[in-house]
């Protein structure tokens, strides 16, 4: 198994089964969502494209409850990209447009953003879903 998908479900166990902070709890989605992003991008690079939608979507789900709004727009970004190359032109385009949207909104001038680290935003806690 990749090392990336291993980190995810050590993640998600250590989410679902341990007691810790709100601060904690959002820490721990936006590590998820990244983590859901490193493989997507493994899963689909190997063809596995279902899998890897599901990936983008779970991190999509879970950098949106941790405030993380960078990190959702770009694994949108992904989902878009693979769906431009495997599925339908038309919802990638869409996907895309949303994207940006997405990364527009959450856009800010802090030096961290430049280097790609920006989106230690807070929003009300929540677990990990399997839905």
């Amino acid at each position: 198994m990749n090392l990336g998908i291993e980190e995810l479900e050590a993640t998600v166990t250590v989410a679902r089964e341990a007691a810790y902070s709100e601060d904690v709890g959002h820490r721990l989605l936006k590590a998820m969502g990244e983590l859901c992003q490193l493989a997507g991008w493994v899963t689909s690079d190997a063809g596995l494209y279902g899998r890897a939608r599901t990936y983008y979507i779970k991190g999509i789900q879970a950098a949106h409850v941790a405030g993380d709004e960078p990190t959702a727009a770009n694994l949108l970004s992904s989902l878009s990209y693979q769906m431009a190359n495997v599925g339908d032109p038309r919802e990638a385009a869409m996907m895309a447009r949303t994207a940006v949207k997405g990364a527009e909104r959450s856009s800010t001038p802090h030096p961290r953003s430049a280097a790609g680290t920006s989106g230690l935003g807070t929003r009300q806690g929540g677990r990990f879903s399997d839905h």
